[in-house]
């Protein structure tokens, strides 16, 4: 199982979340620090404890949908996949196979799939978690908005070909372009008009965006 763990801004930074009392806050935050690589808490009723919460600060996180209960008494965050995005070679399958087959990602969020009634577009899809189809159309789609984005135009069919072979989803592209976003605005790749920028295959081969934040930086020579 992965080990590090992140919070987004795009959820706790909001008054919603702020509005909430600190104990509720501490709570969820323990949540998502002990949370499996799919957001599942297997003992949210001994964090209660040991953070010095109580029952009422459960219940407002599920009332306020920031986590998800079940009856055999484990709960998911809800916002699990805004804050994660763990590589297949670091990920282990949760336990909880029954719960999370009555779960659907919609837009990084989790919801009940008896909850979920949506029309069904080319924008808008259903994904059911752990079992992701995604088929070539929908992959062109989110390579474009890589390549429209990457500063670096070389080797377009084989760009391509590699970020077929990652598999990728919506999440894994918000994660690689707010990455290449960061990345243009640094002095490595402003350098020299952008010549150390790594051709864009590179870029996704060596999965750049998963550099530690003390270690992003950039080869000056390209392979």
């Amino acid at each position: 199982m992965a080990q590090r763990r992140m919070i987004s801004l795009k959820v706790i930074d909001t008054d919603e979340f702020m509005d909430m009392p600190q104990t509720t806050q501490l709570l969820y935050y323990n949540f998502a620090m002990r949370a499996d690589d799919d957001g599942f808490v297997a003992n949210p009723k001994r964090i209660v404890k040991m953070t010095g919460s109580n029952d009422d600060d459960l219940k407002v996180l599920v009332a306020k949908k920031y986590i998800i209960p079940f009856d055999s008494g484990v709960c998911v965050i809800r916002h699990w996949r805004i804050h994660n995005y763990i590589q297949k070679d670091r990920y282990t399958e949760t336990e909880y196979i029954k719960e999370r087959d009555n779960l659907a990602l919609i837009k990084g969020k989790y919801e009940h799939k008896d909850k979920c009634i949506q029309n069904v577009s080319k924008k808008d899809t259903q994904v059911r978690l752990g079992k992701v189809r995604i088929g070539k159309d929908n992959i062109n789609t989110l390579f474009e908005k890589f390549y429209s984005i990457y500063p670096k135009k070389i080797a377009k069919p084989v760009s391509l070909k590699s970020f077929t072979k990652l598999e990728p989803d919506e999440a894994l592209l918000k994660v690689i372009l707010s990455d290449i976003d960061r990345r243009k605005k640094s002095e490595a790749w402003k350098k020299d008009g952008g010549r150390y920028i790594p051709y864009p295959a590179t870029y996704l081969n060596q999965q750049r965006w998963e550099d530690e934040e003390d270690n992003k930086t950039d080869f000056l020579y390209d392979k």
